[in-house]
C-alpha cells in the first residue's frame, strides 16, 4: 500500500493526471495478458521504491473469464515478486495473515 499511496500523492505532476485507474505492472506474471488494454505506461519511483503502471483503458471480460483471468499473480506471489527476503513466504506463512492459505 505505501507505493499506491506515494503514486497517489505524486499525482497530475508525475503523470498519474484525473479520474484514473493506474495498475502496478507487478501484479501480472511476464506481460500484461492480452484481455487488459492500457492507453500508456508510466516508469515511476521515489523515496526508494519504483515501478511501472499502466494507465487502464479497457477490460475484455470474455477473453478474461474464458482465460480465468489468467496472468494475474496472487498475494503470495506478488509477496515474493516486491520483497528482497528470499524467505518471504516462510514469513508470511507463520504469520496470521499467513494462515488464510493452504500452504501446499
Amino acid at each position: 500500500m505505501t507505493k499506491a499511496c506515494l503514486v497517489d500523492s505524486a499525482g497530475k505532476k508525475e503523470g498519474f493526471a484525473g479520474p484514473n485507474l493506474f495498475i502496478d505492472m507487478n501484479i501480472f506474471k511476464d506481460d500484461a495478458p492480452d484481455w487488459l488494454a492500457f492507453s500508456k505506461h508510466i516508469a515511476w519511483s521515489g523515496r526508494g521504491m519504483q515501478g511501472d503502471f499502466g494507465q487502464f483503458k479497457s477490460l475484455d471480460s470474455s477473453s478474461a473469464n474464458a482465460q480465468n483471468f489468467a496472468g494475474i499473480r496472487d498475494a503470495f506471489e506478488i509477496a515474493e515478486t516486491l520483497s528482497s527476503n528470499p524467505r518471504v513466504l516462510e514469513v508470511i506463512r507463520a504469520s496470521r495473515i499467513g494462515n488464510l492459505r493452504n500452504p501446499q
